[in-house]
C-alpha cells in the first residue's frame, strides 16, 4: 500500500475512495472498505483520512483505538492501494464542503466512484452531508455509494462507542465491534 502525505504528488487515472477518521477500522469501516474493493472495478482504491498531529487542538488525536502504523497494516491486509493522509490544521479544516468535493476528491484525485456511511459528514463545520454528495455526484459524474450503519446490540457503531466501551474494560464488547 502507497502512503500519501502530499496530494500534489498524488496521481491516478481514477479513484474509488472513502473518506473518515478510521480510527479502529471497526466493524461499520471494513463493510465500506468491503464495498468499495467489490464495486471499484479498474479504479484505485484509495482511503482518504486524516494526518492528525499530537499537539492538534482542532481535532482531538488522544484516546485513539489504535495507532497510525496498526491503522496502516489493518487497511493494507483490507485491499487498499494508496493511504491518502490529509494534513488536519486550522486551514484544511476551513475547507468548504463543496469546495472539498469538487477541487480535492473529485479533481485533484480523480474519484470516480465514492463510498461512504450514511451519518457522513465534512467540510468546515461538518455542513456537508449525503445530501450534497448525491447532488455533486450527479452535478460532476461520479458513483456514489452510500451504506447504512453497522449497528451491534441495537446501536450503531461507531469509535466513541468502542472507546466508551474500553473505557468500562468491556473488552469482549469493543472487541467485537472492532471485528476482532
Amino acid at each position: 500500500m502507497l502512503v500519501i502525505r502530499d496530494i500534489e504528488k498524488f496521481r491516478s487515472e481514477g479513484t474509488a475512495i472513502t473518506v473518515g477518521k478510521f480510527d479502529g477500522v471497526h466493524i461499520g469501516h471494513r463493510k465500506i472498505i468491503e464495498i468499495l474493493m467489490k464495486e471499484k472495478k479498474d479504479l484505485e482504491a484509495c482511503v482518504f483520512t486524516f494526518d492528525i498531529q499530537k499537539d492538534n487542538k482542532i481535532l482531538e488525536s488522544e484516546n485513539r483505538i489504535c495507532t497510525e502504523s496498526e491503522k496502516e497494516a489493518i487497511l493494507e491486509q483490507l485491499g487498499v492501494e494508496k493511504l491518502i493522509l490529509f494534513p488536519f490544521n486550522k486551514d484544511t479544516a476551513g475547507i468548504e464542503a463543496r469546495d472539498f468535493v469538487k477541487n480535492i476528491l473529485f479533481e485533484k484525485l480523480k474519484c470516480r466512484l465514492l463510498v461512504v456511511g450514511d451519518d457522513f459528514k465534512f467540510g468546515k463545520n461538518r455542513n456537508g452531508d449525503i445530501g450534497l454528495l448525491k447532488e455533486m455526484s450527479a452535478e460532476l459524474g461520479f458513483k456514489l455509494i452510500v451504506i447504512r450503519r453497522e449497528e451491534f446490540e441495537g446501536s450503531p457503531v461507531s469509535s466513541s462507542r468502542i472507546r466508551e466501551e474500553i473505557k468500562k474494560q468491556n473488552f469482549d464488547k469493543a472487541g467485537h465491534m472492532l471485528g476482532l
